[in-house]
C-alpha cells in the first residue's frame, strides 16, 4: 500500500505513539505520521500532520525513537544549520508538542546528511548521544547532543525564532562556542575529492563495546567512494562502567576542540562515474559487518569491513625440529576480508638456527663473521598455489607454505653451489607443474620441484638478465629462455620435467634479438614464440620458417617495457584459426594482437585487434584468462589492484608501497576466487604477505556509466548498442530479451576526455564518435574469438584548432561513392559548434582529407545529416541552436583529384521551424524518394515535421519546405526521437516515438497528403499522439529504436537506460 505525501520525505521511523504506523520528516522540517487502515477490504494508509512545517528548508534528516513517547530529529538546512529538536505526545496521545534542543552551525555548505548514534550511557548513567553530518563543503562534523534540558543561552537566542536570519554558513554564529558549557562539536575532519552526500554510525555488533574503542562513521559522496573512518574520543573521557558491555563517557570532559579524533580507516572505490547516493549497513552470521552502497551507475555493491586483516608478526615464529618455522593464521570466508603476515628475515633465520644442533665455538665465531653485512630478502616466485620460494641477498632460499598456518622451511643449494645466488638471483615459477627454475650470476641453473630438493640442471657460463618458462603447443611441452646480459642472444631450452634431474634440459638453440632488445617478458601461441622487450618492441620467431620478425612503436604503441604475454583461448578446433594473443605494459594499456603470414610474399604480420586501458596503472604488471575472464593485475600509486577486465570491477586492492619492489602473485584456482589470491612483496626489508580468498566486494547489480547518457546508437541487425556519457566513457552493449530484459556490457572504451556528443555506426565493422575538446574517433570493431569484441582507435580528429576548446556537436558517415575513389573509403561530414561544417574523405590508408567546408551563422549547429551522396554532389540537411533546418549543396566530381582544394558549401534552403535550438532529429524518404520527410524536437518543447518535396524544376532540396509544428507536445525539450519504419506502413504514413526530459516517452502516428493534392488551404500533415509513458529515466539524453527480436523496441538512455516495446 502506498499513500503520497504533499513534499520531499527525507527520513522515516516506526512510531512510538500507534501501532502500524511510522513518523515521516519532510523537506520543510514537518513531522508527518503513516498510519494503515483496516476499515476497508484492502486498506489504506492515512496521513497526518503532528507538527507544522518550520520556516527551514532541508536537505537532510535523521530519526530516532528516544525511550517511548518522544521522537528526536535531527534537520540539516540549505543554509548549514543543523536543528536538533524533539516531538512529543500528551499522556492522552491526542497533543503533540516540539521542542528545539539545539541549533548547530560551522559548516560552510548545506547540510547533505545527518545520522543520530544509538544510544550510549555516560558514568552516572545518564544518555548520551552523538550527531554526525556532512557538507558540501567537504567536512564530516560529529556533534555531542547530550544533556538535551540544559540549554545554553546562545542556544536559546538561536530557538527562539526559526525566522530567516544570516545563514549558518562560516560558524560565525555563538551557538556553537559562546556560552556553552562545553564545545559540543566533538570532531571535524576534511574528507572526501568532492561533496560528501551521506554519513552512517556503524553500531552493528557493538552490544558489548569495550573501553577506548572506536566508533566507525562510513561517509559517501560525489567522489563515487564511501570512506571508513573511526571516531575516538580522547582517553581520559571514559570511565568503567559497573554495567557490563556499556561505554561510559564523561560528558563534563568534552570540554575542548580535541576531545575527539575522526581517523581515516579505508576508502571503498567500487563505483565508476560520480556519486555514491546510498547506503546500509547489516551484521551478517560470520560477525564481519556488511556495507551496502548504490552509485549514479546504477550499480549496487556490498563488502564486508570493520575487521582489520589479521596481522601476524615475525616474533611469534617458533623454530621446528625439521628446520621450519611456522606461523598461524586466522581465515577469513567473505568479500573484503583478508589474512595479512609480516616477517623480518633474521626472526626467520634465527628460528631455524635454535632448531639446528649446537655449533662448535670456532664455527660460532665465523658464523658471526658472514652475519657481520645484513641480510634481506631478494627475489619471489609461487611454485604452486600457496607455496612460494624466496631468495636472500646471501644467497639463501626459502620455502613457504600457505596453509591455516604459514610454514617457512630452508632449503639447500648442492653443496658446490652454495654462493651461486648472493647477490644476485632470477626466479621463475610454474605453479600448475609445481616447478620454480632458479639462476645465479655465474649463469648456474638449478630446478626445484615440490617435494624434492633443489638441483643443478644446467649453465650458460654467463649472468643472466632474466629467465622465462613458456609452455610449447598443445602437448604441454616447456621451454626455458635464458637472456644474457651484454648480449643479443637468447639461449632457448626444452625442458623436460619428467626426466631425471640430469636430463631435464634439452639441447639449447639460439636465437639472435635486435641491438638492445632487452626481454622483458615472453609467450607461445601455437607456433610462434613471442618476445617483449623494455622499449616496447615484440619480436615473433615462427617456427615454420624459423624466422624472427621485429615490430616497434609503430605497431605496438608504447616505449614502454611489455610485461606479459598470454595467448588467447582457442575456441575454435579450426586449425586455420589466426594465432592472437594479449600483451600488458607499463604505459597502462593492454593489447591484442593477430597474427598472419602474406600469402603472396610469406611476410608475416601483426595487427592491433583491441586496445584498452583498465581504470588502473600505469604499471600492468600481468594478465591471463581465469576461466572466459581476462583479469590484470598492476600497481596505482601506492596501492597493487587486481582488475577484472571481462566484468569490469576490481578484485582487490593492496597497499603495498608501489611498483618499485620485488613481489610475486598467485591466484587461486577456485571459481569461487575470481581471480583473488596471495601477494607476497618486500617492504622495508620485511616480508609482507597478503592473501584473499574471495573478491574485495560482490556485485549485486551490475551498472553502466557513471553519469547522465547523452548518445546512443544501435546497430542494425546485431543487437549491439553503443552509448556515451559525460563521463566520456563509450560502452558497448547486447540486450538479452529473456525474463524482464537486461543490458549485458560487452565493453568499455576510454579514450574521450570530455562528454560524449554523438555516436554513430557505420556497418558491423566501425563505430564513429564526437565529444567535447574536438575529439572525433575512428573505432574498428571486430569480433575475437575466446576474448569478445576487440575495440581499436583507428584514427582522431583532423585539423584542431589551436585552442581545441570547439564542440563536435553532430556528424554523419556515408561511404564515398565508388566513382570517385579506388579503395574504401568514408564521407564524414562534421558539425562544429562554432558553426562551421567540415566534410571529409577518409581511409584507413590514406587518412583524413577535407573537401567540403562550410559556415552558418553565430548559432552553434546541433545536427548535421547527409541527404543524399552521389557521384556529382553531397546535399545535406543542418539544425541549430536557433531552431532552423538548412539545407546544403556541394560538388564531389572535381574532387577526384587528390590535389584539389577544399570547395564551399551552397546553402540551398532555410527555414525556421523551432523557437529555439534543435535537440533532436531524424530523416525518412517516402514517394519512391521525391519525399523527405525531417522530424526534430526542440527546446521549445514542440516536434515539427518538416516536408522537402521534388519539384518539377528543382531538386526535392531546393523546394521550399512546408512544416507543421505541435507545440508543448511535451511540458519539457525534447532530446530524443526517432521514426519506426514498419513495413507494413502505408505509404502516406509513418510513426514517431519521442522521449524528453519530462521523463515521458510517447509516440506519434504522422499521415500525409498526396503529392499530387495541390489545395494549399489542406493541412498536408495530420499527427495524432497513439502512445504516453512515464520512463524511470531522468536527464533523458537520446533515443534509438532496436529491431531485434520480439519486434521493434525504443530505448530511452539519460540517467539509465530503459526499453519500451511498442504495441497496436
Amino acid at each position: 500500500m502506498a499513500a503520497l505525501a504533499s513534499d520531499w520525505i527525507l527520513s522515516v521511523a516506526f512510531s512510538p505513539w500507534r501501532q502500524e504506523s511510522c513518523v515521516l520528516i519532510t523537506a520543510h522540517n514537518a513531522m508527518l505520521q503513516a498510519s494503515l487502515s483496516k476499515e476497508l477490504l484492502l486498506g489504506t494508509t492515512r496521513i497526518e500532520q503532528l507538527q507544522p512545517p518550520s520556516r527551514s528548508m532541508l536537505y537532510s534528516a535523521s530519526l530516532v525513537i528516544e525511550n517511548t513517547d518522544a521522537v528526536i530529529v535531527a534537520a540539516g538546512t540549505i543554509f548549514g544549520e543543523v536543528i536538533v529538536w524533539k516531538c512529543a505526545a500528551s499522556q492522552e496521545g491526542t497533543v503533540f508538542l516540539s521542542e528545539v534542543l539545539f541549533v548547530f552551525t560551522g559548516h560552510e555548505g548545506s547540510i547533505f546528511g545527518v545520522d543520530i548514534s544509538p544510544l550510549i550511557t555516560d558514568s552516572d548513567g545518564k544518555p548520551m548521544r552523538l550527531l554526525a553530518s556532512c557538507s558540501d563543503d567537504r567536512t564530516i562534523r560529529v556533534w555531542d547532543i547530550t544533556g538535551a534540558q540544559q540549554r545554553d543561552a546562545a542556544t536559546e537566542e538561536l530557538i527562539k525564532d526559526l525566522m530567516p536570519r544570516e545563514t549558518g554558513f562560516g560558524g560565525n554564529s555563538h551557538s556553537e562556542q559562546g556560552t556553552n558549557p562545553f564545545n559540543r562539536c566533538v570532531a571535524v575532519t576534511m574528507g572526501h575529492a568532492s561533496r560528501i552526500w551521506g554519513v552512517k554510525f556503524d553500531c552493528q555488533g557493538t552490544s558489548q563495546p569495550q573501553v577506548n574503542s572506536s566508533t566507525t562513521i562510513l561517509s559517501f559522496g560525489e567522489d563515487s567512494t564511501t570512506q571508513q573512518w573511526a571516531l575516538q574520543l580522547r582517553p581520559e573521557t571514559y570511565t568503567e562502567s559497573k554495567n557490563a558491555g556499556i561505554i561510559e563517557v564523561d560528558v563534563s570532559k568534552l570540554n575542548s576542540h580535541d576531545s575527539g579524533k575522526l581517523t581515516h580507516i579505508k576508502t571503498f572505490a567500487f563505483h565508476s562515474g560520480k556519486h555514491v547516493f546510498g547506503a546500509a549497513v547489516a551484521r551478517i552470521k560470520t560477525g564481519h559487518n556488511l556495507l551496502a552502497t548504490g552509485g549514479a551507475d546504477g550499480k549496487i555493491s556490498t563488502y564486508t569491513f570493520g575487521d582489520r586483516a589479521t596481522k601476524i608478526s615475525g616474533l611469534n615464529v617458533q623454530a621446528q625440529t625439521d628446520s621450519s618455522a611456522r606461523l598461524d593464521i586466522t581465515g577469513h570466508d567473505v568479500e573484503g576480508s583478508s589474512q595479512s603476515s609480516v616477517f623480518e628475515l633474521e626472526e626467520v633465520l634465527s628460528s631455524f638456527s635454535s632448531a639446528r644442533p649446537s655449533i662448535e665455538e670456532g664455527d660460532q665465531k665465523l658464523l658471526k663473521k658472514k652475519k657481520s653485512m645484513r641480510d634481506a630478502f631478494n627475489r619471489y616466485a609461487f611454485v604452486s598455489e600457496d607455496i612460494f620460494l624466496v631468495t636472500t641477498n646471501d644467497g639463501k632460499v626459502l620455502k613457504a607454505e600457505i596453509e591455516d598456518c604459514i610454514r617457512f622451511t630452508e632449503l639447500d643449494l648442492p653443496p658446490s653451489n652454495s654462493q651461486d645466488l648472493k647477490s644476485y638471483s632470477a626466479l621463475k615459477g610454474l605453479p600448475s607443474m609445481g616447478i620454480c627454475l632458479l639462476a645465479g650470476s655465474s649463469g648456474t641453473l638449478f630446478l626445484y620441484r615440490l617435494g624434492s630438493s633443489i638441483v643443478e640442471i644446467g649453465c650458460v657460463n654467463r649472468k643472466p638478465s632474466d629467465i622465462f618458462i613458456v609452455r610449447h603447443g598443445v602437448d604441454a611441452a616447456l621451454e626455458l629462455l635464458v637472456n644474457l646480459v651484454g648480449s643479443e642472444s637468447l639461449l632457448v631450452f626444452p625442458i623436460h620435467a619428467t626426466l631425471g634431474d640430469s636430463r631435464v634440459l634439452g639441447e639449447s638453440r639460439t636465437l639472435t634479438l635486435h641491438p638492445k632488445f632487452v626481454v622483458t617478458s615472453a609467450g607461445r601461441c601455437g607456433s610462434i614464440l613471442v618476445l617483449g622487450s623494455r622499449n616496447g618492441h615484440i619480436a615473433i620467431h615462427d617456427d615454420r620458417y624459423d624466422s624472427l620478425s621485429n615490430w616497434g612503436r609503430e605497431k605496438t604503441g608504447t616505449n614502454d617495457a611489455i610485461t606479459s604475454i598470454v595467448p588467447i583461448p582457442s575456441t575454435q578446433e579450426d586449425s586455420k584459426q589466426v594465432p592472437s594473443f594479449a600483451t600488458t605494459s607499463r604505459n597502462g594499456t593492454y593489447s591484442i594482437y593477430s597474427y598472419t603470414i602474406t600469402e603472396d610474399t610469406n611476410t608475416p604480420m601483426i595487427s592491433c585487434i583491441h586496445r584498452a586501458s583498465p581504470p588502473f596503472g600505469p604499471m600492468i604488471e600481468s594478465c591471463w584468462f581465469q576461466g572466459s575472464d581476462l583479469i590484470l593485475y598492476g600497481f596505482k600509486s601506492t596501492h597493487l589492484v587486481v582488475w577484472n577486465e571481462s566484468n569490469q570491477s576490481e578484485v582487490m586492492r593492496i597497499e603495498c608501497g608501489g611498483a618499485h619492489r620485488a613481489h610475486a602473485y598467485s591466484p587461486l584456482k577456485a571459481e569461487s576466487a575470481r581471480g583473488s589470491g596471495h601477494l607476497v612483496y618486500t617492504k622495508a626489508s620485511k616480508l609482507h604477505l597478503h592473501s584473499y580468498s574471495l573478491p574485495s566486494h560482490r556485485v549485486m547489480k551490475s551498472g553502466g556509466h557513471g553519469r547522465e547518457i547523452k548518445a546512443c546508437a544501435v546497430l542494425p541487425g546485431h543487437n549491439l548498442i553503443a552509448t556515451g556519457a559525460e563521463d566520456t566513457n563509450i560502452r558497448l552493449w547486447r540486450y538479452n530479451e529473456s525474463g524482464l530484459g537486461q543490458f549485458v556490457c560487452l565493453s568499455v572504451i576510454q579514450k574521450h576526455t570530455a562528454g560524449i556528443q554523438h555516436l554513430r555506426w557505420h556497418g558491423p565493422s566501425y563505430l564513429f564518435s564526437s565529444g567535447g575538446v574536438e575529439e572525433f574517433y575512428v573505432w574498428a570493431i571486430r569480433d575475437i574469438p575466446g576474448f569478445g569484441i576487440g575495440v581499436v582507435c583507428e584514427a582522431s580528429c583532423p585539423d584542431p584548432t589551436d585552442e581545441q576548446d570547439l564542440r563536435i556537436m553532430g556528424f554523419d558517415v556515408s561511404d564515398m561513392p565508388a566513382g570517385l575513389v579506388n579503395e574504401s573509403s568514408f564521407l564524414i561530414s562534421l558539425a562544429y559548434s562554432d558553426s562551421t561544417i567540415r566534410t571529409y574523405s577518409y581511409s584507413k590508408t590514406r587518412g583524413f582529407k577535407l573537401l567540403v567546408r562550410g559556415q552558418y551563422t553565430t548559432s552553434c549547429l546541433t545536427k548535421i545529416n547527409h541527404l543524399s551522396v552521389t557521384d556529382t554532389g553531397l546535399h545535406i540537411l543542418t539544425a541549430a541552436t536557433d531552431g532552423s533546418l538548412c539545407t546544403w549543396h556541394a560538388r564531389l566530381n572535381a574532387l577526384a583529384d587528390s590535389d584539389a582544394q577544399a570547395q564551399e558549401f551552397s546553402l540551398l534552403s532555410y527555414k525556421k521551424v523551432h523557437q529555439n535550438a534543435v535537440k533532436s532529429l531524424d530523416v525518412a524518404t517516402i514517394h519512391a524518394g521525391k519525399r523527405t520527410v525531417v522530424a526534430t524536437g526542440g527546446d521549445d518543447n514542440a516536434l515539427a515535421i518538416t516536408i522537402y518535396d521534388a519539384q518539377e524544376s528543382s531538386a526535392v532540396f531546393e523546394a521550399k519546405p512546408e512544416t507543421i509544428i505541435l507545440r508543448s507536445a511535451h511540458a519539457a525539450a525534447i532530446t530524443g526521437l526517432s521514426f519506426i519504419i514498419e513495413s507494413k506502413d502505408e505509404e502516406g504514413r509513418l510513426s514517431i516515438v519521442s522521449s524528453s526530459t519530462d521523463q515521458r516517452v510517447k509516440t506519434w502516428r504522422v499521415n500525409f497528403r498526396p503529392r499530387e493534392e495541390k489545395n494549399v488551404d489542406v493541412c498536408p500533415i495530420s499527427i495524432q499522439m497513439v502512445g504516453d509513458g512515464f520512463t524511470s529515466v531522468s536527464d533523458i539524453g537520446d533515443l534509438a529504436v532496436l529491431d531485434e527480436g520480439k519486434g521493434k523496441k525504443a530505448i530511452v538512455v539519460g540517467q539509465g537506460m530503459d526499453v519500451w516495446s511498442f504495441e497496436e
